[in-house]
């Protein structure tokens, strides 16, 4: 009798290509293929006439009531359609109820006859977190119970400074709020309004101590810990079993929430979980009902993105629950592209880059062609969109946008190195984690590593990574240490700093950190200052220099990273990138660890800013220049070549210059070399590969058994 193992070996590869082609799909469940062909969103108004009267300061009745109903006539939308729109956006709820609303819903039909007729999508604002009890409450009075209250039942409002006091925030986990919405709003928006697109606003919660405890509230949290651990987690967690008379935590003027520095008491740990939980669900549950009307639907949310501050504790958010559910995102964060005169690289990269791991598209604030270059370079579409005047900045990076969209849509990050966020070190941290997280990430944004971040759900696939890269995760769990060691002995690489993997996923301190046998922790490690169990405090190297240590991301000024506002009550990211004093010595480390060079080497100064994407045979390499008046010539590249192929071509097309330019080129091994002639502000640098090309290798036995042990499977 034959042996079998040669068809074994050949059903293992299948079940291996099989699991490597279902990690490869859109991180959503479902999605919208419209939205895959990238975005160019804008032009119409989203705010409903009765709230543009409601909040004063705007024209004479007559006036606003005639803008109002100029917006709606087909000539805006040809206007639109001739200007290069393609996703028209407009009103449609605003939170006064669907009475106080319907007459404009009306007029939204009308609206959206004319975008359709002339091949636009629609795209609708839809507001999350408003009730307006004046008319809202006259039209249902049962609405006074579905508003947030504090813990002695004031009503929780919108955060508006002193002039939107009448617009009471509602508890998304009140299930009568829930079906008023669904059956209400998104049945008229989504099946009569016809709208393609669905953009939630205000998505987010009040900052401590304004989170809602009422008491359908606090039920909800209640049985929430009684579902989510059995009797004996329970005491595990807890030290008991009543969850039925667990409170919310309640701060006051001692305990100020912006003072706590490591968040330990097991019931916040919790309560943070549970309101990041409750924003997802009420948007799963939304997201869902519409798509039974529209399976074509596209989900917006404008929650912001990365801009330095703890959201999960401050606004009940955790990007990664909630962005499955959607296609698109906001982020009105006010990092705007720039070099600043401490020498700090200004950017929404960090955001971007979170859209791009999601698989979500990003919307933002673009005024002049830094941030524009910006966009294109790290978002790979136009999004929304300024356009009308053929002669504006605004037109040219459209125009260019739309002249290459193909080296744009469908592209995949081709990266070495994997920045991890994970969600019980970032939530349970209120000031550290987030500091030495951003520090880290801009000293591989201004030391040229093309990185990916990622998040507990990406932890599953490290293998098209290089080097993993952990900066002060202190809380990692166990099967977190688990993959992480499966990596690193499959020849992956690993950066850590601080105290990574002292603590487990609820903050309690291990005996020995987590990572100490991957790491290869032994006699020579000098343990760090106190009773910390720090791994070391100097910079250690193991495993052939493939696994690098780094005691401390060391701000350039001790004092401001310690006042340092991005962890609390910075205002949308405005100036609070720090960059660490020893960031060539990290981006070093991460270089090191991936073997010594990586796929993309470019000879530029630090406030020029690197991404490399692939799609199909080609390679695409941007390059932005964040300082205003700078222009730089003859700039060295070297791309590594797919396995397998060989280049044909390269060229450099840019906004900034007419015409495509090709280069001359040299290959050494596996790398090709070039030069581009000119950066001004933005360059997009076209590498053609010819051959079939392979796809990239990684041990057999370490991808079968992660897929495995991910899928549950017994072979």
């Amino acid at each position: 009798m034959k042996s079998s193992t040669p068809g074994i070996i050949v059903f293992l590869l299948l079940i291996a290509f099989s699991v490597l082609q279902a990690e490869r799909k859109y991180y959503q469940e479902k999605r919208a293929g419209w939205v895959d062909n990238g975005v160019v969103l804008g032009w119409g108004h989203h705010e409903p006439f009765i709230f543009r009267v409601r909040k004063g300061g705007g024209f004479q009745y007559e006036e606003a009531w005639q803008r109002f109903v100029d917006e709606h006539k087909e000539s805006t939308v040809i206007a639109a359609k001739n200007a290069g729109i393609e996703v028209f956006h407009t009103h449609g709820y605003k939170g006064f109820g669907y009475e106080a609303e319907r007459k404009e819903m009306e007029m939204l039909k009308t609206l959206s006859g004319y975008v359709h007729k002339h091949g636009m999508k629609l795209d609708t604002y839809s507001q999350v977190m408003t009730i307006v009890g004046e008319t809202f409450f006259a039209e249902d009075p049962r609405a006074r119970e579905w508003i947030q209250r504090d813990e002695l039942g004031r009503p929780i409002r919108l955060t508006y400074g002193f002039q939107q006091s009448y617009r009471y925030k509602p508890n998304l986990a009140h299930p009568e709020y829930r079906k008023y919405y669904k059956e209400k709003i998104l049945k008229t928006l989504v099946e009569e309004c016809k709208t393609d697109m669905l953009h939630f606003d205000n998505y987010d919660c009040n900052m401590e101590p304004e989170s809602d405890k009422s008491p359908v509230t606090v039920e909800a949290f209640r049985k929430y810990l009684q579902d989510k651990y059995t009797l004996e987690q329970q005491i595990e967690r807890f030290g008991h079993t009543n969850m039925h008379l667990v409170e919310p935590p309640v701060w006051n003027q001692t305990n100020r929430p912006g003072n706590i520095r490591v968040i330990k008491d097991p019931v916040q740990q919790e309560w943070i979980d549970f309101r990041c939980w409750v924003m997802a669900d009420w948007l799963r549950e939304m997201t869902e009902y519409a798509r039974s009307l529209n399976p074509e639907i596209a989900i917006d949310t404008n929650p912001h993105g990365f801009y330095g501050r703890n959201r999960a504790f401050q606004a009940a958010l955790w990007h990664p629950w909630f962005m499955k559910y959607t296609e698109i995102m906001w982020s009105e964060e006010i990092n705007h592209a720039d070099y600043d005169d401490r020498g700090v690289l200004i950017s929404k990269i960090r955001t971007y880059k979170l859209g791009r791991t999601l698989d979500n598209i990003i919307l933002t604030y673009k005024g002049y062609e830094r941030m524009l270059a910006e966009n294109l370079a790290f978002n790979q579409t136009a999004g929304n969109v300024q356009l009308g005047n053929r002669e504006t900045v605004h037109y040219k990076y459209y125009k260019f946008y739309m002249d290459n969209r193909d080296l744009f849509t469908g592209t995949r990050n081709r990266e070495d190195a994997a920045l991890l966020r994970s969600y019980a070190t970032m939530a349970y941290d209120n000031h550290r984690a987030a500091l030495e997280q951003c520090m880290f990430e801009q000293a591989m944004i201004q030391s040229h590593v093309p990185f990916d971040l990622i998040f507990d759900e990406q932890m599953g696939d490290l293998s098209r990574y290089k080097v993993l890269v952990l900066a002060g995760q202190n809380n990692l769990a166990d099967e977190h240490i688990a993959r992480i060691a499966r990596f690193v002995d499959s020849g992956g690489g690993l950066v850590l700093t601080g105290e990574t993997s002292n603590f487990d996923h609820w903050g309690r301190r291990r005996v020995r950190p987590g990572l100490a046998d991957v790491i290869g922790m032994g006699e020579s490690w000098i343990p760090g200052e106190g009773t910390s169990p720090a791994f070391s405090n100097k910079t250690e190297v193991t495993r052939g220099g493939r696994v690098v240590y780094i005691p401390e991301i060391i701000p350039l000024d001790r004092e401001q990273a310690a006042r340092w506002t991005g962890s609390w009550d910075g205002h949308l990211g405005r100036g609070t990138w720090l960059l660490p004093s020893n960031w060539r010595e990290l981006g070093d480390a991460v270089r090191r660890a991936a073997g010594g060079r990586l796929s993309l080497e470019v000879e530029v100064p630090d406030w020029v800013a690197v991404e490399q994407v692939e799609k199909d045979n080609l390679i695409m390499v941007h390059l932005v220049n964040y300082r205003k008046g700078s222009v730089m010539a003859n700039i060295p590249v070297d791309v590594r070549i797919d396995r397998g192929r060989k280049v044909r071509r390269v060229r450099v097309i840019s906004p900034d210059r007419e015409g495509s330019q090709e280069l001359e080129f040299s290959l050494v091994g596996k790398r090709c070399r070039f030069t581009v002639p000119l950066l001004e502000v933005y360059d997009m640098i076209v590498v053609t590969q010819s051959g079939s090309g392979n796809y990239p290798c990684f041990p057999l036995c370490t991808f079968l058994t992660t897929a495995i042990e991910d899928s549950k499977c017994i072979i």
